[in-house]
């Protein structure tokens, strides 16, 4: 591994009756007991979720924790070694995870590619028959199919530059900012999402230089970012492993939410986002939320597309966006959304004024 070169590595381990069992790493820098050691310390993540499936993190790595991160990948696949069933998922496959090591200079990446990774994964692993059998040049061959998705998405993202990003998101920030200067009404933002990336793009954009002069206050609390502004308030926060909504006590009466997550699994997952748009809407009955999939349609397998169709259509509250394109697209799409919905509070408000 040159220090200039992109690289990651790759191991493969199952859960057993005995405990977690290396079955083969393409790392040459950290020792095969650590790495055993490494899965054993997430072993929680495993326990918390049953058969869930999907990759989280970035997450540090005990004892290299100052050089490297890593994703924890958690998936079934048949392995012939396992002969005892009470090892097994409820499918009959064993349960498995692969640890995906990177230094930490390349977490950006990564973020970047996170909803991606998984996808490629699953598509390696409709070529392996038995995990068994599995050998250091195919961890290897995976490796490098990894690399190969964060690159395309890397170029993918740079082929439209990230000030032109900020500069659109901004502007639709500013007509909202304006809207509301209009109505004579403040309102409430919730923004809450699994892609780092797009965090961060909805905070740069709110402090724009056409937006800097109407921002009145910023503050973070453990999960939170606050930001109030002359006409209105946003409430920025990620979505954690698992996609688990941090506590929202604290916010109340919000108008809108922009809910993005990965939507690229089973019931479970979809069941979870859910969970957290119930969650949020029990406290403020008459919030708009825009469920935006933080991955692009393709990704998206017919079941878990009917499942959210069929979940969306229980809630009068609730507009699916099933992302065409890129994510980020997808968000300045939803501001759109909110700003036809202000212009339509102010139509209403001019023809009452005139009657």
């Amino acid at each position: 591994m040159t220090p200039s070169k992109f690289y990651l590595s790759m191991s493969i381990l199952v859960l057993d009756d005995l405990g977690i069992e290396l079955r083969v790493s393409s790392d040459t820098k950290i020792r095969q007991e650590d790495i055993v050691l490494i899965a054993n310390f997430y072993s929680p993540i495993i326990e918390a979720s049953k058969s869930e499936i999907g990759v989280f993190g970035p997450l540090p790595v005990p004892k290299y924790q100052e050089k490297y991160n890593l994703l924890v990948a958690l998936f079934e696949h048949n392995d012939s070694k396992i002969k005892n069933k009470r090892a097994l998922s409820k499918n009959g496959l064993a349960r498995c995870l692969g640890l995906i090591i990177y230094e930490k200079k390349y977490t950006e990446k990564i973020n970047l590619a996170h909803s991606s990774i998984f996808v490629t994964i699953q598509n390696f692993l409709k070529t392996v028959d038995d995990l068994s059998s599995l050998t250091e040049n195919q961890v290897i061959e995976l490796s490098n199919d990894i690399v190969n998705t964060i690159r395309e998405k890397e170029k993918n993202v740079k082929l439209k530059n990230i000030d032109e990003y900020i500069s659109e998101l901004s502007n639709r920030i500013n007509m909202l900012e304006m809207l509301a200067t209009t109505l004579q009404k403040r309102f409430k933002i919730g923004f809450f999402t699994d892609d780092d990336f797009a965090y961060k793009l909805i905070i740069s954009a709110i402090f724009a230089i056409q937006n800097i002069d109407l921002v009145l206050s910023y503050s973070i609390s453990e999960w939170i970012i606050q930001i109030q502004t002359c006409n209105g308030e946003y409430y920025i926060s990620r979505l954690y492993d698992l996609e688990t909504l941090a506590e929202i006590s604290e916010i109340k009466n919000l108008n809108y939410v922009i809910y993005q997550g990965k939507c690229n699994l089973d019931k479970s997952q979809i069941r979870r986002h859910f969970r957290n748009i119930d969650k949020i809407t029990k406290q403020n009955q008459d919030t708009q939320v825009i469920f935006t999939t933080s991955n692009e349609a393709s990704t998206i397998p017919i079941d878990v597309k009917k499942i959210l169709l069929e979940e969306e259509k229980q809630r009068e509250n609730v507009l699916l966006l099933v992302t065409i394109g890129d994510i980020y697209r997808s968000l300045e799409n939803t501001l759109f959304k909110i700003v036809n919905d202000l212009l339509e509070k102010r139509e209403i408000q001019i023809q009452e004024t005139y009657d």
